[in-house]
Parts: C-alpha cells; sequence; structure tokens
C-alpha cells in the first residue's frame, strides 16, 4: 500500500508540472524585461509534505532509548537562496526551514524540517520567452527535528533524524525585470535518514526512507 500511495503522488506531482510547463506558451517574450546573468539572492516560499516511513506508528530503538517517527502534515516555509545564472542554467544554494504538526500513537508531536540544498537549473526558451520552463536536479543535506521524540522512559528530548535527500522537478521564470525575476517550482524529494541525535547519538542501525514534494515561490535579485 505504501508503494502505490508513492506512485500516486508521484503521478499527481508529474501532471501539475507538466501543466505549469505548458501554461509558459501563454507568455510570448516582448523583448523586454529579460533577466541578465550574474549572481543573485532570494526569498521564498515553501509548501512541503513529508512521507514514507514517517507513518505515525513506527519508531527506532538502540542505545536503551525509542526514538519516534510521526506521522507529518504538510506546512508553508520559508527559503532562502544565493546562486548565479547564466544563459543556460542557474546553480544555487538555499535552505528551507518548515514547522509541521504531526502525530504519534495518538500524541502530538511538532516536527521542524529543515534542508541545506545544491540545485542545478536548466533553462529553456531564453531568447524567445520572457516565461522560461526549466528543468531541476540537486542534492540536499536534511535534518528532521521531532518534539520530544526522544525516550528512555525517564526523561524525553527532541530526537533530530539527519540524512540526505535527492531532489528532481522542474518549473517556470518569470523575468520581471534585468535584475528581478520569480521563480515557481516543484522538486520531489527522496530523503533517507541516517543518523539520530535525541537521548543518546549515533547512526540508524536502519535507514529510514522518506519521500515528499516541495513547491515553492521565490523571488530573486540579480546583481
Amino acid at each position: 500500500m505504501k508503494k502505490a500511495r508513492q506512485i500516486s503522488s508521484i503521478t499527481n506531482y508529474m501532471y501539475d508540472i507538466g501543466i505549469a510547463l505548458i501554461l509558459i506558451f501563454l507568455f510570448p517574450n516582448n523583448g523586454e524585461g529579460q533577466s541578465k546573468d550574474g549572481f543573485y539572492i532570494g526569498v521564498g516560499l515553501t509548501h512541503s509534505s513529508i512521507g514514507g516511513d514517517f507513518d505515525g506508528v513506527s519508531f527506532v530503538a538502540g542505545g536503551g532509548t525509542v526514538e519516534a517517527m510521526p506521522e507529518i502534515e504538510d506546512a508553508f516555509g520559508i527559503k532562502y537562496i544565493v546562486g548565479f545564472q547564466s544563459y543556460i542554467g542557474a546553480i544555487d544554494f538555499n535552505y528551507n526551514r518548515s514547522e509541521h504538526d504531526g502525530n504519534w500513537e495518538g500524541l502530538e508531536m511538532s516536527t521542524v524540517f529543515e534542508t541545506y540544498n545544491l540545485d542545478l537549473k536548466g533553462l529553456l526558451l531564453r531568447d524567445y520567452y520572457s516565461a522560461r520552463p526549466f528543468l531541476a536536479i540537486g542534492f540536499g543535506i536534511n535534518r528532521l527535528t521531532v518534539e520530544d521524540g526522544s525516550t528512555d522512559g525517564f526523561f524525553v528530548a527532541d530526537a533530530t533524524f539527519e540524512g540526505y535527500a535527492l531532489r528532481i522537478g522542474g518549473g517556470v521564470e518569470l523575468s520581471l525585470h534585468d535584475q528581478v525575476s520569480i521563480d515557481v517550482m516543484g522538486l520531489y524529494r527522496w530523503d533517507r535518514y541516517d543518523k539520530v541525535e535525541g537521548l543518546v547519538e549515533g547512526d540508524l542501525p536502519d535507514n529510514i526512507d522518506s519521500h515528499g514534494a516541495t513547491y515553492s515561490a521565490e523571488v530573486k535579485f540579480i546583481f
């Protein structure tokens, strides 16, 4: 059932991206407002989902402690970006942070999801459209902190799962000015966590697999 749900979510995600890419043809280039090449900074709004092994009943046990893996609700967050753009694409480093509600065995457990990412974007149709599609692939370092998620039966502490992610997706860049543009994008993530820090710290005996989509809308200023 988990695999069926994952395939369904990926299919819906790819459908949304396909519709977004088709819509770019409604925005022909008028010859003005093309973004220039150069370094940029930006800020954006994100919406992230977290699934997979975080199902609200699973847990990690070892070293005398138990770390809970709550079911995590989707949530909005913030994104900060720095990068460089050329006529063929862009490379950027970005930090995403979102706060989620969660539930484990009937207990409410809030969760903070943080990612440090390196994303590569391939820009298309640069010479013909002000709204240009792009494909994106990236690699991320993840931290997922579950409030009071670690216990030894007597004491509790936050449980922080650490791992990495592969990110694939695409979107559209809308040029408003030669120094200002808006990116609307979606990335599907395959996350894997191999370390945990709670009352004790160490490698996980079995990796935790997670997955989900992150959508974002961001404003960039190009120097």
